[in-house]
């Protein structure tokens, strides 16, 4: 123990006694582990730990049901199915289902409208959340007339009741329902994510016949040793029985089981991922230099080492000197991280709009705590060693005749360093070379993204949603969050049919189509680019019912102005109209991708469709152009439209386009709204351009954290490769100094010391170029529009890198150049 002890004395000596490279070693290390550690923190709240609260994860399950296409869209599941599994299943413990639930909120303070959570009564047991007050639902509490209690989310709890304490059997009004409150959850126990309060979800026993609305999402917990694998193999078996008992609404569908936490996570799965790779990267690059910068200490202090080494200081002593001033350094950049790391955590908390983090639970733990300072630590330590054992080794191995020869410069070790900074620095190259390449494929996809073309105009809109009050018992509970006609649920006594929730909106949309600086106005059930989407199967008339020829498309509810205030061209046919109203024929206006997938070739106004949800079959009289609904980065796929007067759904998003800045009219908007029904509120309230920058978000902040990463590893490329230059020069003084007086003219001199820059350069950018490759193939499914191979970005990549490690090497080329050859020959 005095043996380390004196170790780690000495290191502090050192380390004081040279500021300026520990400085530089300090802060390089920083930049790296901060970096690291900003990542990892992301990792937790994305992919590793995205639902905080959860009892046992590994055996949390999501069940979900595949439509016979297998295209990108996966249905949730039917009650039918739910039923069906919780009678015949083996593998699980408990399943329970829930599903969105928008809802007023009104009483004393303003209403407003929140997303709410519906889940049977065994929900919170089945998740293992726990209440910070009060309880969840009791068994029982999911059947008609029981139903009437509800459990707050920490926000709401907050925000209408001042974090009381005492609001447990107080009541709240819900869509004109009162509940009485049981119940108030922390702030990161939310699933699905977003919701706000939970209510209980009524499933009647008839609904175990309903098969056809797939809008209930079901998650179970498996029974202890059994896997996810099992499990699938028994399901798949069920699905497939069902298929033959149900043909109709069932031939053809499949079952896919998720664990809970990676199906949160699939979707930022591939963005985590690249960064984590990123500063992966970076951490190579950081040990590279910082061993570099030891290694060229180390031949400086080649003396020092031997004479240690002669007055009968053993390997093993030395090696453990050099290793321990190696992890005091590594110790201190650890700190320095964790400060940069809350510095950039900040950043990135600001980068990321408000709409898109509440549907982040673990959002809130996305910070410096516990587990980042742990990993901090972890990686401090293994970067110490990483970095520091060469330059040990070669502290333990001096070279005693050659380093201690009156003057002894050069060594046998100091050319084995030398040749390991060259190593160091091509492995640099090639690092700096695959991370700048795949930041610029990502730069030039978010451009492309940025230029893409929805398919309507989006400036000078205004968007909002509206609720009309529908209380979440139902027939088969399974009311999806955008209230289609797939709804069975009771609607309030104002709201109760069709031909009621039509009469509201079209009320409303005079009143505001009145408002001074509205130019247009519309309604639909499902707003473009949001996150919200409704998928129906639809029939062609006149076909055999088969599922398999049942295709899923995008189902839209719209007002008869949507495509001109949208500005959405029709390509054939006609809009809807006031003629198009409830007792009139069914008509629907479909896209050009539905056109072109059912009818190629064929006139589809001459067509006939029946939608799964509807007892009719509906009359095509129109084609629209297509438009990019899911996302900026998604192609266009097939959609029905059908008029707002014949299929009137509880919820509708309401677009108006306008002559100013479209903010400035939400309050007389919500003061029309206010005036038709004093318990109605609009929800998202916002400008069109905050929807894209939602959209977009992703991809900006991949882009910037990936580009920000990659200026640094081209930093410190650029200064490994000019310290390795340097130490070069340094060492062959006497070399050049002969050269310069034999007749060498300047322009040789620099040629010389840039040429062996070049070398390392074109060695690190031939094996990056390689790894790049490989490396990018990969990242094809976080790029739009941009070959995972392409020719621009490799170049640039290339171009950008080689100028940086040319003036790198070009600076101690100057100073080479401009050596007195008399004062460099009496250097040794």
């Amino acid at each position: 123990m005095t043996a380390i002890l004196q170790d780690v004395r000495f290191a502090f000596r050192m380390v004081r006694k040279n500021p300026g490279f520990t400085a530089i070693v300090v802060l390089t290390l920083g930049l790296g582990i901060g970096s690291n550690a900003t990542v990892y923190s992301a990792a937790c709240t994305f992919l590793l730990a995205p639902l905080p609260g959860l009892r046992e994860p590994d055996r949390l399950v999501r069940l979900v049901e595949v439509p016979p296409q297998r295209d990108e869209w996966a249905g949730e599941a039917s009650p039918g199915s739910f039923f069906a599994w919780r009678r015949q299943a083996s593998v699980f413990e408990a399943l329970a289902s829930c599903n969105w639930w928008l809802a007023n909120v009104t009483g004393s303070t303003e209403p407003e409208r929140i997303l709410g959570i519906r889940g049977t009564a065994n929900y919170f047991a089945v998740l293992g959340f726990e209440p910070a007050l009060g309880r969840g639902f009791l068994p029982g509490e999911d059947q008609p007339g029981r139903d009437g209690v509800a459990v707050l989310g920490d926000g709401l709890w907050r925000r209408r009741y001042g974090a009381d304490r005492g609001v447990i059997g107080k009541t709240i009004s819900l869509n004109s329902r009162g509940y009485t409150i049981v119940g108030v959850m922390p702030p990161e126990h939310t699933y699905p994510e977003g919701g706000q309060v939970w209510v209980p979800q009524t499933l009647r026993p008839e609904s175990a016949a309903d098969f056809a609305d797939r809008s209930l999402i079901v998650f179970a917990r498996l029974k202890r040793g059994v896997s996810i694998a099992d499990a699938q193999a028994e399901l798949s078996g069920i699905a497939a029985r069902m298929g033959r008992d149900h043909p109709s609404t069932n031939a053809g569908w499949g079952l896919q089981i998720w664990s809970l936490e990676g199906f949160q996570a699939r979707l930022s799965r591939p963005y985590v991922v690249l960064l984590m790779a990123a500063v992966g990267f970076v951490l190579l690059i950081v040990c590279a230099n910082v061993a570099s910068l030891l290694l060229a200490r180390a031949s400086a202090r080649q003396r020092e080492f031997a004479l240690r080494s002669a007055l009968g200081a053993g390997r093993l002593r030395m090696f453990r000197q050099r290793l321990t001033e190696s992890l005091l350094l590594a110790l201190l950049g650890g700190a320095l991280g964790a400060l940069f790391a809350r510095w950039e955590i900040a950043l990135l908390r600001g980068a990321l709009p408000g709409e898109l983090t509440r549907y982040i639970p673990a959002w809130h733990s996305l910070g410096v705590d516990g587990r980042v300072l742990g990993f901090t630590a972890l990686l401090t330590l293994a970067v110490g060693v990483v970095f520091g054992t060469v330059p040990a080794l070669s502290a333990a191995r001096p070279n005693l005749q050659e380093s201690l020869k009156d003057g002894g410069r050069g060594s046998s070790t100091g050319g084995r360093g030398n040749r390991l900074r060259k190593v160091l620095v091509v492995s640099e190259m090639a690092l700096a070379l695959m991370l700048l390449a795949s930041t610029g494929l990502m730069v030039q996809s978010f451009a492309h993204l940025l230029k893409s073309r929805p398919g309507f105009r989006t400036d000078h809109l205004l968007t909002m949603q509206i609720t009309l009050p529908a209380a979440p018992a139902g027939a088969s509970g399974s009311t999806d969050s955008t209230g289609s006609t797939g709804s069975t649920g009771s609607t309030g006594p104002k709201y109760r049919d069709t031909q009621a929730k039509a009469a509201f909106y079209t009320d409303l949309s005079g009143r505001v189509r009145a408002l001074p600086g509205v130019r247009a106005i519309a309604l639909v059930n499902g707003l473009p680019l949001s996150g919200w989407d409704d998928v129906e199967e639809v029939e062609i008339a006149g076909r055999p019912a088969n599922a398999n020829e049942k295709p899923s498309v995008g189902y839209r509810v719209i007002s008869e102005s949507w495509f001109a205030a949208m500005e959405i061209p029709l390509s054939r046919g006609r809009s809807f109209g006031s003629q198009d109203h409830g007792q009139a024929q069914g008509v629907a206006i479909v896209n050009e991708a539905m056109a072109k997938a059912l009818w190629p070739g064929v006139d589809p106004l001459a067509q006939r469709i029946r939608i799964a949800a509807e007892p009719g079959a509906r009359a095509i009289v129109g084609v629209a152009r297509n438009i990019r609904s899911r996302g900026l980065n998604q192609p266009a796929r097939s959609e029905v439209y059908v008029p707002l007067l014949q299929a009137a759904p509880s919820s509708m998003a309401m677009v108006i386009r306008t002559a100013g800045d479209p903010a400035a009219l939400a309050g007389d908007v919500q003061r029309q709204i206010a005036a038709m029904d004093p318990a109605l509120a609009a929800g998202d309230v916002r400008p069109f351009e905050r929807v894209l920058e939602r959209n977009t978000a992703p991809f900006r902040v991949t882009t910037g954290m990936l580009a920000g990463f990659a200026l640094l590893a081209l930093l410190l490329s650029g200064i490994g490769i000019y310290g390795v230059i340097s130490f070069a020069v340094a060492s062959r003084t006497q070399e050049i100094g002969v050269r310069v007086a034999l007749g060498a003219q300047r322009r040789d001199v620099l040629g010389l010391v840039v040429g062996q820059g070049a070398r390392l350069v074109a060695a690190g950018m031939g094996l990056g170029l390689a790894g790049a490759l490989a490396l990018t193939r990969g990242m094809a499914s976080v790029l739009f529009e941009v070959s995972p191979t392409d020719l621009v970005s490799f170049a640039a990549a290339s171009i950008v890198l080689a100028a940086v490690a040319l003036v790198a090497s070009y600076l101690p080329a100057l100073k080479a150049a401009d050596l007195d050859p008399l004062a460099a020959l009496r250097s040794e």
